[in-house]
């Protein structure tokens, strides 16, 4: 249902346009931002190792928090199916349900848990720049979205062999 009456800023650009319009029509709005995309991080990743957040690709949304009154999630690596993976998830959203860090579902990929954790107001801040801006630079939550590879394993098993998934917690 629309929402026409959300306080959002006032759009710069045919981007910021196509965001706002998003989140007053459908309540969200799905940013995918690649790693080559954050140059100017190198020097700070070069110190963070080898699974610095910014050597991945990662994805999210804008407009949950001010829509839903949810915190908006991000989904960290090079997916193919990134906007499909947090379409899902907002589908379990609908309605007063409310994700917490450290819930697991298996409604959002078929034959596999995905797992919710905490995202640190440090990172929500440097990641999630679109959803701060939505939210007129006031605080926010956010949850990351945590997948496991192929065979169940989760990103901080040793054997996990899927995209880096640096946890933001």
């Amino acid at each position: 249902m629309p929402q026409p009456y959300l306080d959002l800023p006032q759009p710069e650009d045919g981007f910021d346009q196509r965001l706002v319009a998003d989140v007053r029509n459908h309540g969200w709005h799905c940013l995918l931002v690649a790693d080559e995309h954050h140059p100017e991080h190198a020097a700070s990743n070069a110190a963070l190792g080898p699974h610095a957040v910014y050597d991945a690709a990662f994805a999210y949304t804008v407009g949950l928090w001010l829509t839903k009154a949810h915190p908006e999630l991000v989904l960290v690596g090079r997916w193919q199916q990134a906007h499909a993976i947090l379409a899902a998830t907002v589908d379990l959203i609908t309605g007063s349900r409310r994700l917490a860090p450290g819930e697991v579902s298996d409604k959002v990929l078929e034959g596999y848990e995905v797992r919710f954790g905490l995202v640190s107001d440090e990172q929500r801040i440097e990641l999630l720049t679109y959803a701060d801006w939505a939210n007129h630079r006031r605080p926010f939550e956010a949850l990351q979205l945590i997948l496991p590879d192929s065979s169940g394993r989760w990103p901080e098993d040793p054997d996990y062999n899927a995209y880096a998934q640096p946890l933001l917690g």
